[in-house]
């Protein structure tokens, strides 16, 4: 009987023993000093902000005439970056949009190495660079390959982070991760020159 009962009196004692310290935290709430408020008006820190309305004399919107763009030479069309406004085909369709072709260009990218090189077009060529620097030609007809160069140095095995083409006065350029400034051929994928950056090219070069 003695033994049954040794277990329960060392579970009192420790309640026992407990029951005292949450009595003192439940007393925190109420021996604590009460909270002193700053007098005077209160300003809020953000100003209330109107909802945006339309101009009533606001001059209307002008776009400019649509262009036929033939050729995409450099990224985003041309150095500005700014591609205007691009006239649509006279059979231009939205709703039956569908890929004219498709072909691999070479390595894609990924988290450590991404793919940010844009194809361009010039003289019904397509150009394209994959992550691992080699500058592909097609046809931009029906995406025949035509030729594919490989920029990557002799002696060189880092990452080609970076890099893109530009196409001007019938030459192709490709500036490339591994610091270099390439004049390409654009019929054959042959080089006429190469020159050194001095550091790796991360965009496409723009030539204006």
């Amino acid at each position: 009987m003695t033994d049954i009962l040794k277990p329960s009196l060392k579970l009192g004692r420790r309640v026992a023993m407990l029951a005292p310290l949450a009595l003192l935290a439940g007393c925190g709430d109420f021996l604590a000093t009460p909270k002193k408020y700053i007098p005077g008006d209160k300003v809020p820190v953000l100003p209330v902000q109107n909802p945006l309305l339309p101009d009533a004399n606001a001059p209307a919107v002008s776009l400019p005439a649509p262009a036929n763009l033939i050729d995409w030479p450099q990224a985003s069309a041309g150095p500005t970056h700014m591609c205007g406004n691009i006239a649509a085909g006279a059979d231009f369709n939205p709703a039956v949009l569908k890929p004219a072709w498709r072909t691999d260009i070479g390595a894609g990218g990924d988290y450590r190495r991404p793919l940010r090189a844009q194809p361009v077009v010039a003289n019904g060529t397509v150009f394209t660079m994959d992550a691992n620097g080699v500058v592909s030609a097609y046809t931009l007809a029906d995406g025949k390959h035509l030729w594919r160069l490989n920029t990557r140095p002799k002696h060189n095995n880092a990452f080609d982070l970076g890099g893109g083409l530009g196409f001007d006065s019938g030459v192709l350029y490709a500036s490339t991760g591994f610091g270099e400034l390439i004049a390409i051929t654009p019929a054959s994928g042959t080089i006429i020159w190469r020159k050194p950056l001095g550091y790796p090219a991360r965009s496409a070069p723009s030539i204006g």
